[in-house]
């Protein structure tokens, strides 16, 4: 039976988690070690942290050979059986200060919380709008990409799914206050969630039913033999 190239990249995602939790020094899929395992899985060179910095770059990975850039996000679900397609999850996907940017949006007067909800979330779009082709351009992205990695809580249990990256349409979205935040409707389904206080942006969206789910079993590795097998690969004349 012939294997589909997505399953080949999902088994080599599923053993880059079980090798990194396998580390005695790891205890969670999530920032760099989300973005190295997901490089893996990709077959592509992950940049170096310590030797090349860090970039507050959209797109966590790109694919120079496709123009595919993927924004990666980790999310964590509970346990194995609340991980299902069709669930709703949040993302947050870019902090939108528009009161500080009133002005580079096109907002001449400025923006206050008695700004009008409506104009706000157009505020909130066309920052992230904005953000979007900017880095597209940046980074040489020609097919934007969402990710996700689905978490359980025992770290045990994933799924994993990519979309394209959802475009955001100001003139399709209804806002208002909800509490201390503000919420970004589209056909009676909220989409969009802006926190005031941390102007922390989260998408809301639907797990595809093409989310494939797995599972790991890493064996933890005694922190002394782990040390002596790096000392051994990395050092191997000290």
């Amino acid at each position: 039976m012939k294997v589909s190239r997505k399953d080949r990249s999902t088994e080599r995602l599923r053993w880059a988690i079980t090798a990194a939790l396998s580390s005695p020094l790891v205890d969670d899929i999530q920032g760099f070690a989300w973005e190295a395992v997901f490089h893996f899985a990709k077959k592509l060179p992950v940049r170096d942290p310590l030797t090349q910095g860090k970039k507050k770059w959209l797109f966590d990975a790109v694919d120079p050979r496709t123009g595919f850039g993927w924004s990666l996000k980790a999310k964590q679900c509970g346990s194995k059986a609340t991980m299902q397609c069709g669930m709703k999850i949040d993302l947050v996907i870019q902090r939108s200060d528009i009161y500080s940017k009133a002005v580079q949006l096109g907002y001449e007067g400025g923006l206050t919380r008695t700004s009008s909800p409506q104009v706000l979330g157009n505020a909130i779009v066309a920052l992230w709008n904005s953000k979007v082709e900017q880095d597209m351009k940046t980074q040489s992205v020609k097919l934007p990409k969402l990710a996700v990695l689905l978490k359980s809580r025992d770290r045990r249990h994933y799924g994993y799914f990519e979309i394209e990256l959802p475009k955001l349409h100001a003139g399709s979205l209804t806002w208002s206050w909800v509490g201390k935040g503000l919420q970004g409707t589209e056909n009676a389904d909220v989409r969009l969630r802006w926190h005031q206080s941390g102007t922390q942006l989260f998408q809301i969206l639907a797990v595809p039913k093409e989310c494939q789910f797995f599972s790991v079993e890493p064996r933890r590795i005694p922190m002394d033999v782990f040390v002596g097998f790096i000392k051994q690969l990395a050092y191997p004349s000290s």
